[in-house]
């Protein structure tokens, strides 16, 4: 009899409301996993940038302490040079003129980060150059100073946008704009738009219009401003790689 009621129930199928219920929580439980997927995903960068520039500098502690030769010769020491202008990269390279800072046509190998993991503050200054002098290896910091600090972040570089100020009215001569939101039609620019790091704090966009008056023509100048916002951290992720004078390495 049992029997029967099941296999009676079985040949019925799922109804709509049942395959609805099942959607749904699917979706929710989606909705839920996903923010801490995506979190982990930078947590898990930022932990494998942190370790690789950890592993660098103690590579190039190590090519001091064999002496490695760098084109036919050995330098004075080797190291790597941070710079915030490059907030996403460093430059392990080798100090040939034994002035324990990084120059121009010394850099042996240029290594980016992860998508998004950049450097977030030097504590020495906007720049610093770790170098490592044989045979013992002898640390090195270009300030001077007996230690260092690394300070890296997971940052959305996406968040970097221009978003829409306001918009004016004025009878003007025709002007070029100075940026557009790089669409055909620029008055269906968006409230927001893509922006790079370097770009200008403030632009605008000016849709023109002739007008003819009594045999003169004037121009309706729509002047659309719009303002960049900053990038934000996505999350609480921050590694500090700490170095002293003893070549002392360590990644809190």
């Amino acid at each position: 009899m049992v029997f029967k009621f099941f296999k009676l129930v079985k040949s019925k199928g799922f109804t709509l409301l049942e395959v609805l219920i099942v959607i749904g929580f699917i979706g929710l439980m989606s909705a839920l996993l996903l923010p801490n997927f995506t979190l982990g995903k930078q947590s898990l960068a930022l932990n494998r940038s942190a370790a690789k520039l950890s592993q660098d500098l103690r590579r190039a502690q190590e090519m001091a302490l064999s002496a490695k030769e760098v084109n036919g010769a050995i330098p004075s020491g080797y190291g790597i040079f941070f710079d915030l202008d490059y907030p996403n990269q460093y430059f392990f390279f080798a100090d040939m003129d034994g002035d324990d800072v990084w120059d121009e046509g010394e850099t042996i190998e240029t290594v980016v980060m992860e998508n998004m993991v950049v450097i977030n503050d030097l504590s020495l200054g906007s720049s610093l150059s770790v170098v490592f002098s044989p045979p013992n290896p002898d640390v090195h910091f270009s300030s001077g100073e007996n230690s260092a600090s690394i300070s890296l972040i997971v940052s959305d570089v996406e968040s970097y946008k221009y978003s829409f100020i306001h918009v004016s009215y004025v009878w003007d001569q025709l002007l070029t704009p100075r940026a557009s939101c790089d669409i055909g039609d620029r008055h269906e620019c968006p409230s927001s738009f893509s922006a790079l790091a370097g770009d200008p704090p403030i632009v605008y966009d000016q849709i023109h219009y002739s007008i003819q008056f009594m045999g003169s023509t004037f121009w309706y100048i729509y002047s659309y401003k719009y303002e960049k916002q900053e990038p934000v951290i996505s999350g609480p992720f921050q590694k500090n790689i700490d170095i002293n004078s003893i070549g002392l390495i360590e990644v809190n």
